[in-house]
């Protein structure tokens, strides 16, 4: 007789029911009670610390994962290469080359169109491909020598931290004290407070006494050349008033120029204004946004045709030349106004609204880029000015990020100035240093032309540097490395968000915004 076929049973059920089987021959029920409730709290332990092991298991593993994503992407962007952060179409754009990359570098050349082979190939077959993407600095026919030692980072695809050394230039506290966060006091040095100072001062020329728009306290402060301040204009409260001195109110004061005859002359950006201060402290309003809609209430009919009075709208630096016209930035409206304010003749020299000779080239665009004739530039929140003897206009182009030039129109011709891009390649990125149109910055919000050296300082704010376009065409970081406070030698010293920058009898002046002071620079060695 067959017996039945036995099903197979895996290793735990046989050794459960051989379990079963011996607790059923225990002749007491309590002990087979105590037997099972013991092996059910045993199960029930050892189950629990499996999941326990597991999951702990599973935490170690992504925590091992996340480590070395943080450690690749700290290698990459050290690198230069953001790969964790490309899109998908970059990071096969970035296989592609790498791929590419790999080929010639073990000897299977990628050849393009219409281009010889190389001399010396392997047995591969040819691929006609596109070259590799290179950053432009790496084409061109020579290598670029280093404007300072140690300084330039041109050659390099990821820039190297600067490292500190004597330049020539020195830093120093003019007035003002960080410590204090803000504040307002006249004093002397450290004693005197400011909050949050604007962009470029005003020099005397004279005698060496210092403007300053105290922006947040909206006023006025005088400056001496031993740091001994004092108010000369403005109140506590915002306000648009003229009159005598303290009695004039201002809103957000950013930029002070000193014109020949010693007058002091202020951009009220809170109010789109340009107000005068006599030397004996009288407040009065030269132009304004107000002043130009109540002469010229309406636009012209015609987008060909311009304003006599155009529009200033949240204006930033000021510069008066030696003529006593003043130079404006004019921000919102993406344009540079010179003012008569002899003849009250306003017109506007470069970017959006430039007059040609009768009409005016206006596009539905208005900040943008654009180099050539004035009548047909275009700027983008232009921040910062400053003018030369011959009547050349320097523009920080804060939108842009770079420093434009205006040239001197013909007589009669305004529109007929050339504009050009003397510095800056448009991405806001590091301090790159090195060629002019290579370089890079970010936050370029003001300018200033030395006189005596033919030099342009930059306040490059976001990277808390002072930069200087030399003559020869180069970009090079004079001041600063990091945000901070520090006097002392060139690289040595720090910022915190410096706005303006003005050059005046061979000594460079900056306004620390958020280190709520003035700071100077002087050159004291050889370059």
């Amino acid at each position: 007789m067959m017996l039945p076929h036995r099903r197979h049973q895996s290793w735990p059920h046989s050794l459960l029911s051989a379990i079963l089987q011996w607790v059923i021959r225990v002749p007491s029920l309590y002990c087979r009670i105590f037997i099972l409730l013991t092996l059910w709290l045993s199960l029930t332990t050892t189950f629990s610390q499996f999941q326990i092991f597991g999951a702990r298991g599973n935490m170690e593993e992504r925590e091992d994962g996340l480590t070395r994503r943080q450690d690749l992407t700290e290698r990459h962007s050290s690198l230069g290469l953001p790969l964790l952060n490309m899109n998908r179409k970059r990071r096969e754009q970035h296989a592609e080359e790498r791929s590419r990359g790999e080929n010639q570098l073990h000897g299977i050349y990628t050849v393009p169109e219409n281009t010889a082979a190389p001399a010396r190939m392997n047995n591969s077959s040819t691929v006609k491909e596109p070259p590799l993407v290179e950053p432009i600095w790496k084409k061109l026919p020579y290598r670029i020598q280093n404007v300072y030692t140690d300084t330039s980072t041109e050659e390099e695809e990821a820039p190297a931290p600067i490292k500190p050394h004597p330049n020539g230039y020195y830093v120093t506290t003019l007035a003002g004290n960080p410590l204090m966060n803000g504040g307002y006091r006249d004093g002397k040095g450290a004693n005197a407070h400011f909050d949050t100072p604007g962009g470029s001062v005003g020099v005397d020329k004279h005698d060496g006494v210092v403007y300053l728009a105290d922006s947040y306290n909206q006023r006025i402060r005088k400056i001496r050349p031993n740091g001994e301040t004092t108010t000369i204009a403005g109140t506590f409260y915002r306000g648009a008033h003229d009159g005598m001195g303290t009695e004039a109110a201002f809103n957000y004061p950013y930029s002070v120029a000193v014109s020949p005859d010693r007058s002091i002359y202020v951009s009220d950006f809170g109010n789109s204004a340009i107000r005068r201060i006599t030397p004996n402290r009288n407040v009065t309003t030269v132009y304004s946004e107000e002043i130009a809609r109540s002469l010229e209430p309406n636009d012209p009919p015609d987008q060909w045709l311009s304003r006599a009075f155009p529009i200033i709208r949240h204006q930033g630096g000021i510069t008066i030349d030696a003529y006593g016209r003043i130079y404006v930035a004019n921000s919102m409206e993406d344009n540079i106004l010179r003012i008569d304010d002899r003849q009250f003749q306003v017109d506007v020299i470069g970017g959006y609204g430039t007059l040609t000779e009768v009409l005016t080239i206006n596009t539905d665009v208005k900040e943008d880029l654009k180099d050539g004739y004035a009548c047909e530039s275009r700027m983008a929140r232009p921040q910062g000015i400053d003018v030369d003897d011959d009547g050349n206009v320097y523009v920080a182009d804060t939108w842009n990020e770079r420093i434009r030039k205006i040239s001197r129109p013909p007589p009669g011709f305004l529109g007929m100035s050339k504009v050009s891009t003397l510095a800056g390649y448009g991405e806001i990125d590091k301090a790159r240093d090195g060629l002019a149109l290579l370089s890079t910055f970010a936050g370029v919000f003001d300018c200033a032309y030395c006189k005596q050296t033919g030099k342009i300082y930059i306040a490059d704010k976001w990277n808390n540097r002072i930069r200087c376009l030399m003559p020869n065409g180069k970009v090079a970081t004079v001041c600063g490395t990091e945000k901070g406070l520090g006097d002392g030698m060139g690289l040595y010293s720090k910022f915190n968000l410096p706005s303006g920058v003005t050059a005046m009898n061979g000594t460079i002046y900056v306004t620390d915004a958020v280190n709520h002071c003035v700071r100077k620079i002087n050159f004291v060695g050889n370059e």
